[in-house]
């Protein structure tokens, strides 16, 4: 990514012009994100832009500051779940029981990738003296858009019980809470199948604690892959 980029070719329409500079904030913050993930909020805006490839005036035109910055690498991947979760949440109720724990899966794993990618930055943000105003008007808008499309993977029943927004969050504080356990207990990367723990997660919202998923013909009672047309292991 280069400052030569945006000045070749025929000029842009004023659509064409929007787009591309919300692609340079998403790629600008993506590198962000990994440098103040490795070296910490102190870094430099001139740091980001060495590892960018690009000049400090160019992270000025789209950011105003380096805690724009800072904030934009955090949110925008939220902003990018809630609207990806909302695609996936919209085929759970016509779906069976085998494709919604499909669906859940993948409602799970992006979850997780987006919590991995945000939590080396999220004490920073949200421990500072201007924590609190960050979360509550720009991370807490975000979370009650995920908590409404949570809500559309929900029966109606279950609306009723449990508030979805509370839900997202209980989801989303589970894979801090891994993040930070892999980040911090040493092996990162290999201390964590984040596949086992997406698909275990899955079947912990789907069938909770108390009850070993008394429904379930995904898996016979020692965990196998039950065959396909038969019936439930029988309750204990």
């Amino acid at each position: 990514m280069t400052d030569n980029e945006a000045r070749s070719g025929p000029a842009p329409t004023r659509g064409a012009t929007d787009r591309d500079a919300d692609l340079r904030r998403r790629q600008i913050a993506a590198v962000a994100r990994t440098v103040f993930a490795a070296e910490g909020s102190s870094v430099s805006v001139r740091d980001v832009a060495k590892a960018a490839g690009i000049t400090e005036a160019a992270i000025y035109r789209l950011f105003s500051s380096k805690r724009e910055l800072f904030e934009a690498a955090i949110l925008l991947p939220l902003e990018e779940l809630a609207r990806d979760l909302g695609r996936v949440a919209e085929q759970f109720m016509p779906a069976s029981l085998h494709e919604r724990m499909n669906l859940g899966q993948e409602f799970q794993r992006q979850l997780a990738a987006v919590v991995r990618r945000i939590t080396p930055l999220l004490g920073s943000a949200l421990y500072s003296e201007t924590g609190r105003e960050f979360y509550r008007e720009r991370m807490a808008p975000l979370l009650e858009q995920a908590g409404q499309v949570t809500s559309l993977a929900m029966s109606p029943v279950t609306r009723r019980t449990v508030d979805p927004r509370t839900v997202f969050i209980a989801m989303m504080g589970m894979y801090l809470g891994l993040a930070a356990d892999a980040r911090l207990g040493g092996d990162e990367e290999e201390s964590l199948d984040w596949e086992e723990a997406s698909r275990a997660l899955t079947e912990l919202v789907a069938f909770g604690l108390l009850d070993p998923r008394p429904h379930d013909r995904l898996r016979d009672r020692t965990g196998r892959p039950a065959a396909a047309g038969s019936d439930p292991a029988p309750e204990r």
